[in-house]
């Protein structure tokens, strides 16, 4: 008998442990939160036997089972509603679905090889634990118990009440009445425009000046070159902090929150599609099979969640901002953006392929890629049927190299340029005289990387350390808190 028991809850975990007699236990360890450090630091003071299973010894190249999985999902799904989904982008650090693809395939999997008798998973993901109860439930010999605090009163009306919708609807009109109050310019209709769209957070302003965060002084080259255009921006941060900061140097980089050009009518468009969207079942084209394990009610949860929440909205209404773009400015020539392969991206490809034919498109790649990117992975049907740019201009060319090569980009779409982001080096390099002192270790995707990472950095110093290390987290999560989830760090780094 294997038993696989699925908790986030100390109290429902004892309860279970009481009626099963269980000295070792194999743990898959997928949420990182107080209460998973709560089950673990129980299980210790149990004096039961714990260990942590590596994924990485049962799933080898997921990167490219991902790509095949959603790749063909893709190519049999191909509409606009269906690229609204950001799914379908198959970015694991905006979409959660493929880490929780990852971990189904791996229950799976150790569950087939028959050497682990007692699985703990620690997760809060009853979805997960109905779908291995879909695969597992008839099987007399495993037997799965949910240990999850069933009764969560937010998913429940998320999942019986449109509330994400009617709030993305609401603050969208606040935005746009906004944008009228602060904004007195208008488009010349007939005026030849460039566009660049990037995105505006509170770092786009240093030292009293604007600074694009994606492309660089590439404004300011446009501007010398007396070529008309338009910066075109998302708003994050604060709407109306952002915004006004933005318009004192409206005049000069011609500055236009994508809420000023959608129009009142596009936006209840919008809202009615999405609440369509939210009380209709969506019908998935293909098979929902990978290594003939059917994941239909995993990956319909994940649609109804996109539904329930702003994400659909958000991505539709991108696409009806730039519709009535088009309408407002009669001629757009070109068409920049910083290019990710994200939903919103196929919304703004789709609008001007249609409503403004003639304007050039073209996407730049602005950071370094790695495997995790597997946004930037596509199949090569799905290369052919995916909503690109005419253009895409990467960073340099180890860049264009990994999208050519291992993301199936078609080579002539993709040039080699810049980065913009960075300034001109107008230094030398010196020879190195005296050997490397200091360590840079830069976080990004989230607390469980900030765990893993500073597990390893205590493994690899342990004994001895020379270096003096500096560690840098992501602006949107906490090193702190994951630090006391550990319980302490035993080494002495620089923040």
């Amino acid at each position: 008998m294997y038993n696989i028991i699925f908790s986030n809850n100390k109290k429902l975990l004892d309860k279970i442990l009481k009626k099963i007699n269980i000295s070792e236990l194999y743990i898959i360890r997928i949420k990182y939160d107080s209460c998973s450090k709560e089950i673990i630091d129980y299980l210790k003071s149990k004096g039961i036997t714990t260990d942590f299973i590596r994924g990485n010894n049962f799933v080898n190249d997921y990167d490219k089972i991902y790509r095949d999985f959603i790749g063909n999902l893709n190519v049999e799904n191909n509409s606009l509603f269906w690229w609204a989904l950001n799914l379908t982008n198959k970015n694991p650090i905006t979409t959660y679905l493929c880490d929780r693809v990852y971990h189904m395939i791996l229950i799976n999997r150790i569950i087939s090889v028959g050497k682990y008798n007692n699985i703990l998973i620690i997760d809060d993901d009853d979805d997960l634990y109905k779908q291995i109860k879909i695969i597992f439930g008839k099987n007399k010999d495993v037997n799965i118990i949910n240990a999850i605090k069933k009764y969560n009163f937010k998913k429940i009306i998320k999942d019986i009440f449109p509330a994400a919708i009617i709030y993305a609807f609401l603050i969208t009109i606040l935005q746009k009445i906004i944008s009228l109050i602060y904004i007195k310019r208008k488009i010349k209709v007939d005026r030849l425009y460039l566009v660049i769209m990037s995105l505006l957070y509170s770092p786009s302003f240093k030292n009293n000046r604007y600074h694009d965060l994606y492309f660089g002084k590439f404004a300011d080259y446009l501007s010398a070159s007396k070529v008309n255009f338009i910066s075109l921006i998302w708003i994050f941060d604060s709407y109306r902090e952002m915004l006004k900061k933005a318009n004192s140097f409206a005049e000069e980089y011609n500055i236009y929150p994508k809420e000023y050009f959608v129009c009142f009518k596009s936006i209840s468009v919008c809202f009615f599609i999405s609440l369509k969207k939210f009380f209709s079942q969506f019908k998935i084209k293909n098979v929902l099979e990978l290594y003939g394990i059917d994941l239909s009610y995993l990956l319909n949860r994940y649609i109804r969640y996109e539904y329930n929440s702003t994400r659909f909205f958000n991505n539709i209404l991108v696409f009806y901002s730039i519709k009535d773009l088009c309408s407002k400015c009669k001629h757009l020539s070109r068409f920049y953006y910083p290019f990710e392969n994200r939903s919103f991206e196929k919304m703004i490809i789709l609008a001007l392929r249609k409503f403004s034919p003639q304007t050039k498109i073209i996407g730049y790649q602005h950071a370094s890629l790695s495997l995790r990117h597997t946004n930037f992975l596509l199949t090569k049907e799905e290369a052919k049927i995916t909503p690109l740019p005419d253009l895409i201009i990467t960073m340099g060319e180890i860049t264009r190299n990994i999208m050519i090569e291992m993301g199936n980009f078609p080579s002539p779409l993709v040039k080699t340029g810049c980065a913009l982001r960075q300034a001109n080096f107008t230094g030398r390099l010196k020879k190195r005289r005296s050997p490397i002192s200091n360590l840079f270790v830069a976080l990004a995707t989230g607390i469980e990387e900030y765990i893993k990472v500073i597990k390893f950095l205590e493994i690899a110093f342990s004994r001895e350390n020379h270096y003096d290390i500096w560690i840098r987290p992501h602006p949107v999560f906490s090193l702190e808190e994951a630090i006391k989830l550990i319980g302490g760090v035993k080494f002495k780094f620089h923040k």
